[in-house]
This record gives structure tokens, C-alpha cells and sequence, in this order.
């Protein structure tokens, strides 16, 4: 049965107004429509909200797990953990960061706990980190985000929640793998620019760097970096220019060429570069996926392209509507990708990225 405009728009539509007054009242019942879209959107279905139900199976077995912020500031830091019951020796840590305004909860949500479930089957650990004010502290010159108004050392943060919990659960401190979207995403970037030999893998989802990374991001250390970005991002631009999201700026950024550009020359790798196209899943999935790769020194740099993409996680939910973030690629799961590179120790191959 088709649904009743007049439903849509609340009361009944004055079908005695000129042709030129009903089509000024449609449209303006329309934007009232398209804004509570929006604002039902950000408040009940996105990946942000901190009020998702977790799975029942895991709901008593995740630990929110806290320690004192550093520099004595007395602020308490925390995160939401999981240990596998059947643990593997010399337990790995998968680290996740959630998006600006995001949340613990909602990065379980957005994939609809397919990583939490695969730490579980797997024997190893995971802990998705919690920011202030909802923020991280990467890079950029934000003038909105918690963190970077109140110049949050989530880098330390970061050293001290991994050592807590490897001593506390017994984790391999040597076997630590960082995930991030958005705002989480450009954090793990920062990770990979400042203390990198910390982690055997980091995976920055829908983020680059900063347009002062010069300045900034000049650590000669490396470790295995995957940068996942979608073409047709329209919050992050893939070629770089001003994050913006409801016309509120968040800093300029670089391009993800020139992103990664600069991860080569401080990671010292190859000038040879691997192109592959890989070959689609779904034939009725708009984007499609390039994977660019540079050896750099025992450790491998990558670029995942999902070409039309948007502003999303591969392989998750669709937690705003389309014309908000943009479409979610099929053809990658980027947990299942970030659960593979714990077996493969950091480096990708064409076999992990071909799995539905």
C-alpha cells in the first residue's frame, strides 16, 4: 500500500491554494521533512549514538575498563574491552576508534559486531576506545571538537590504556593492530606519524592528514599503514580541501594522494608502486575497489580506493542517509580485513581482499 503524503507531512495538504502556493507549501513541509530526517538520523541510527543496544551474547562480557588520564590531570580515561574466552598464546590487541561524536557502542553497532564476533572465534582481545567530549586529538586545527579545544594528549592516553590492559589481561604488548573512522581515523594517523613501532598494523578509515603534516608528521619509524577512502567522500574530500559536515568547517586537510605521498617519504619506501583492480562481488554494487601498495622497509604502505565510496565503513551499516555519507561499498569488509590482518601480521594481500 502507498503511503499518504498527507501522513508525511503531518496534517492534510490545502488542495484550495493556487498552483504557485501549493507548490511553495510542498516544499516547505518538504525541507521540514528532510530536517527531522536529518536530526532522527544523528540522534537514533547513526554509528554515533552511544545508546545502541549491544548483542545480547556480549553484552555481560564487555568490560568498561578505566585508568587516570595523564599529566596528573585527574580525568578518568576509559574503554569498552572484550578478551576471547579461548585466547590464542601471546594474545594480540585490536584497538578501535570511533568517529567524531561516535562512540564505543556505536562502532560495535556499525558493523553490527562482525569484528567483535571475529576477536571472539579468534582468540584475541579488543578495546574500543572512548574519546572525550566524543573527539580525538589528531592532527588537524578543528575549532569544534572536544579534544582539540582542550589539546587532549590522546596520544599518551593510547600508551597508557595498551599497557593496562597487557598487563592486566595478559595481551602481547608486541601485538598491538589500531583501527579508526573519520575523526578516529585521522587519530590513527597521528599514531602513525608519532610513536608508530608501537603497533604492528594501523588502518586509517575515510581520513587524511592535515595540510601542516610537514610540520607535524616527520617520525622516520614506521609500521604497516592502510588508508581506506571512498572518491566520493563528501565529509573527508578524497582531494583534499576543508572537512565539513552541516556547513561547519573541521580543518583543512591534504589530498589522500598527497597523504599518502607523505607516508612514503617518511616511511622511506620504494618509488615502484603495485596497482590492482580488483575484480567486483556484486554486480549490482556501485563502487569498485583499487588497492595501490609500496614496500617500505620490511613494512608495507597501502591504499584501498573505493572508488564512488563515500564516508563510510566497508562492509557496515548505512548509519546517516545516502545523500548525507554517501554510499557504503560492498566489495571490501573492513572488519574482516582488520581481523585478517592480525593472522597476516600487518600486510595485505590480494586473497584477503577478495572475501565475501
Amino acid at each position: 500500500m502507498k503511503a499518504n503524503i498527507n501522513n508525511l507531512l503531518v496534517f492534510p495538504f490545502p488542495f484550495n491554494l493556487s498552483k504557485i502556493q501549493a507548490l511553495q507549501f510542498f516544499f516547505s513541509k518538504r525541507s521540514v521533512l528532510t530536517l527531522f530526517v536529518i536530526i532522527f538520523s544523528l540522534s537514533a541510527i547513526d554509528c554515533r549514538n552511544s545508546r545502541r543496544k549491544l548483542p545480547l551474547e556480549y553484552k555481560d562480557l564487555l568490560v568498561e575498563t578505566q585508568i587516570e588520564s595523564p599529566n596528573g590531570s585527574q580525568m578518568i580515561r576509559s574503554a569498552l574491552f572484550f578478551k576471547s574466552a579461548k585466547p590464542i598464546p601471546n594474545t594480540p590487541l585490536i584497538l578501535i576508534y570511533h568517529g567524531g561524536g561516535g562512540s564505543a557502542e556505536g562502532m560495535i553497532g556499525l558493523d553490527s559486531a562482525e569484528l567483535l564476533e571475529y576477536v571472539d572465534k579468534s582468540g584475541y582481545a579488543i578495546a574500543y576506545m572512548r574519546g572525550i567530549g566524543n573527539s580525538w586529538n589528531d592532527l588537524r586545527e578543528d575549532p569544534i571538537g572536544e579534544a582539540h579545544k582542550q589539546n587532549i594528549d590522546d596520544v599518551t592516553f593510547t600508551k597508557d590504556m595498551i599497557s593496562y590492559l597487557a598487563k592486566q589481561y595478559s595481551l602481547d604488548i608486541k601485538q598491538v593492530y589500531v583501527a579508526g573512522i573519520s575523526n578516529g581515523g585521522m587519530f590513527a594517523l597521528r599514531l602513525a606519524c608519532e610513536i608508530p613501532e608501537q603497533f604492528v598494523s594501523i588502518v586509517s578509515i575515510t581520513s587524511n592528514l592535515p595540510i601542516n603534516a610537514e610540520d607535524k608528521c616527520t617520525n622516520t619509524r614506521r609500521t604497516n599503514l592502510t588508508v581506506i577512502n571512498g572518491t566520493a567522500d563528501p565529509i573527508v574530500p578524497f582531494n583534499g580541501g576543508v572537512v565539513s559536515l552541516f556547513n561547519k568547517e573541521r580543518g583543512a586537510i591534504l589530498s589522500t594522494t598527497d597523504t599518502m605521498n607523505h607516508f612514503r617519504k617518511i616511511y622511506q619506501c620504494s618509488s615502484s608502486q603495485s596497482n590492482i583492480d580488483l575484480n567486483k562481488l556484486f554486480s549490482n554494487d556501485p563502487t569498485s575497489i583499487q588497492w595501490k601498495s609500496w614496500d617500505c622497509q620490511s613494512k608495507q604502505l597501502n591504499l584501498i580506493e573505493i572508488i564512488n565510496g563515500g564516508h563510510t565503513w566497508p562492509g557496515g551499516s548505512s548509519y546517516m542517509p545516502e545523500f548525507v555519507i554517501g554510499k557504503v561499498s560492498r566489495e571490501l569488509n573492513a572488519s574482516r580485513l582488520i581481523g585478517d590482518l592480525v593472522k597476516t601480521k600487518g600486510k595485505i594481500s590480494k586473497d584477503i581482499l577478495k572475501q565475501k
